[in-house]
């Protein structure tokens, strides 16, 4: 296996929704919600997966409004665990 390493000029335009496999650096978010909406949310031009799931997208939705902790953690936890469970 091969890999290129385009700089980020380029990848936008040449790589990125237009070679079978690529790979980007996604460490860089805020939060669990910009995350989930970002990469997985139903709306987002950035969900290159085209993965989607309206309880998902709604249970994010939720989540991001919670104002007790535990809670919005439980919920974010199972966020992962449907992209777990149904997006592999």
């Amino acid at each position: 296996m091969g890999v290129n390493k385009v700089s980020a000029d380029g990848y936008w335009d040449n790589v990125w929704l237009k070679v079978p496999f690529c790979a980007v650096y996604w460490g860089r978010r805020l939060s669990a919600d910009q995350v989930f909406r970002q990469i997985y949310g139903s709306a987002s031009d950035w969900n290159d997966s085209n993965w989607k799931v309206p309880a998902f997208d709604d249970l994010v939705a939720k989540a991001a409004v919670e104002l007790d902790n535990t809670k919005r953690t439980e919920m974010y936890y199972t966020c992962q665990e449907m992209i777990r469970k149904m997006a592999a």
